[in-house]
């Protein structure tokens, strides 16, 4: 079953309380701890004000991939859709991403095949698909039973 321990629980609560340097050495050692069900939480850092916050959580959440086996990407999905921001602000998220799609690392892309939005699941799969790079295999396969063409 997968269930935080008490111990990362603790950490995550404690995640961005600090400075930003501070933060960032949290998130760092979050990703060494190879939990992958800790991506899930460590998103919303992806989108931080701070470029050294943003980094921080990209490199844990990259770390924390490569231990999540391919079995467990369906778990994944399902959970990384399941935040959502506010509805005030849904139309705003999706132009920003949809706006930033070509930009996006491999692993923040990796994550949009998951988003909670269907238009960026798209581009991130349009994108996958122009760059036919071997690692997209998995997310697309993700996609296979999407509305997403």
């Amino acid at each position: 079953m997968r269930q935080l321990t008490s111990e990362l629980r603790h950490k995550l609560d404690q995640l961005g309380t600090g400075t930003v340097q501070e933060t960032a050495e949290q998130l760092r050692h979050l990703g060494q701890f190879g939990e992958y069900i800790l991506i899930p939480s460590l998103l919303r850092l992806m989108d931080d004000e701070s470029l050294v916050i943003r980094q921080a959580a990209e490199q844990a959440v990259a770390r924390l991939v490569e231990a999540c086996p391919l079995s467990e990407l369906v778990w994944l999905n399902e959970h990384v859709r399941e935040w959502r921001p506010s509805p005030v602000i849904w139309k705003r998220v999706v132009e920003r991403e949809v706006h930033k799609i070509d930009q996006a690392s491999t692993i923040r892309l990796s994550m949009l095949t998951m988003h909670w939005s269907g238009y960026i699941r798209e581009a991130a799969v349009r994108r996958m698909i122009r760059e036919d790079e071997s690692y997209s295999f998995p997310y697309l396969l993700l996609r296979l039973n999407d509305w997403v063409p």
